[in-house]
């Protein structure tokens, strides 16, 4: 298994992020609501925070996936360092500036001024050489805004190209990245594990836990050798999140709709539709989930209940199918849709498709979001640091009591 270990480090490496990962990722809105928009930036982490106030320990307002392009307003140093100003859900909020990145480019022309406004009879600030290279610090219409050696100016983009000149391979040219469900050699092993459980009765936790053990003890004791935790970590982890089921019993992957989520995603976009069809509270945006088919009906609670919360999400997939797979988290770990890249996938739909197909790539799926950190706190049993990664902050404490007691139930039983 050296070549599966080797993989499976190296997959860890591309994982690090400031606060992550987390089933609640949350897009930032294209346009910046008030403010003049400074900078363009794209988040380098699989998700971050977005904090109310440039402090560490400040609320959440919501999360950013890796790729999102941000409109930057300002730039803010304090005792913890920089930050940047953005506008969240028409507020201010506040995102560590170590995890944004900048395009690089470099002059396509014998040589290019540097000018102090993007119009050509802007004050000359310097000139650059061909080949030369500049962040992109924004894309205006005919221009760029530029950074060259700590001067920032402005820039004809007629004349810059994206990247370095010392061009590396398009993302088409590149390997692919490999993950845990593309990896042959786990596809062929045995879910189930050499020998079974007797599954107790008394404790809710200990049954739970054994059933799950006897249906993916097998794989799960290949993926927790190779990482370092003991395999009642994971166990514990699948338990809380959905029991150690991937499927309702009419046989769909077991799902749940974020009301909140697909507002952030298509109906701040178009809010006279949403409004007549989903509702959720407007301070803990997470609760108070209500559905109604027709604008004339009466308002219906739905999670719970796994025929109403597939009604809902196939309702909300004939308004944008794409965006309506990103707001729902899906099988035995629960991932959100929109964590898609995490796992691997190119799209939510191709997430949802694989999950429907086998419930081996639910549990291939779980291994792919974990990253360093939480790994790390499996090993150390430290539970509540675990689910303040992957519940979320504001959850952390009781996700890590359930969490912990699962664990006890299952160590009882081995």
């Amino acid at each position: 298994m050296a070549f599966f270990s080797w993989l499976f480090n190296k997959k860890l490496k591309n994982k690090l992020n400031e606060n992550p990962v987390t089933n609640t990722t949350i897009t930032a809105s294209s346009e910046a609501d008030g403010g003049q928009v400074t900078m363009h930036g794209y988040i380098n982490a699989n998700v971050l925070n977005v904090r109310s106030q440039p402090v560490k320990a400040e609320n959440i307002l919501g999360r950013l996936s890796r790729d999102t392009q941000v409109n930057i307003i300002d730039k803010q140093t304090n005792a913890e360092g920089a930050w940047f100003r953005i506008k969240y859900n028409n507020k201010d909020g506040y995102i560590a500036a170590q995890f944004v990145n900048f395009r690089t480019g470099f002059v396509n022309a014998n040589a290019l001024y540097m000018r102090k406004a993007p119009n050509k009879d802007g004050e000359i600030l310097g000139k650059l050489q061909r080949n030369d290279t500049v962040t992109i610090l924004q894309n205006l219409t005919g221009w760029y805004k530029i950074e060259h050696k700590g001067t920032q100016a402005f820039m004809s983009s007629d004349y810059i190209k994206i990247g370095t000149q010392n061009q590396k391979p398009a993302d088409d040219e590149k390997p692919a990245k490999e993950f845990l469900k593309d990896n042959q050699a786990l596809l062929r092993v045995k879910l189930e594990p050499r020998s079974k459980l007797i599954v107790p009765t008394a404790s809710r936790e200990g049954k739970i836990s054994a059933q799950i053990y006897n249906e993916f003890g097998g794989l799960l004791d290949q993926l927790c050798s190779e990482i370092k935790i003991d395999i009642a970590t994971a166990i514990a982890v699948m338990s809380v999140e959905s029991g150690g089921k991937g499927f309702g019993n009419e046989g769909n992957v077991l799902i749940r709709f974020e009301n909140h989520l697909f507002y952030s995603f298509w109906g701040k976009f178009n809010e006279r539709i949403y409004n007549q069809h989903f509702r959720f509270s407007s301070g803990e945006r997470w609760k108070n989930h209500f559905f109604r088919k027709d604008k004339n009906s009466e308002w219906e609670a739905f999670h719970g209940n796994q025929a109403k919360e597939w009604e809902v999400l196939n309702f909300a997939r004939s308004l944008d199918n794409e965006n309506a797979l990103k707001s729902a988290s899906y099988g035995l770990p629960q991932v959100i849709g929109s964590n898609h890249k995490v796992i691997g996938y190119n799209s939510a739909q191709e997430m949802v498709d694989n999950f429907s197909k086998d419930i081996r790539y639910h549990v291939l799926g779980l291994f792919d979001f974990f990253n360093p950190q939480m790994i790390k706190h499996l090993q150390k049993k430290e539970f509540t640091d675990f689910a303040r990664y992957y519940n979320g902050s504001g959850q952390a404490t009781r996700y890590g009591g359930f969490i912990k007691r699962y664990y006890d139930a299952f160590k009882k039983l081995k």
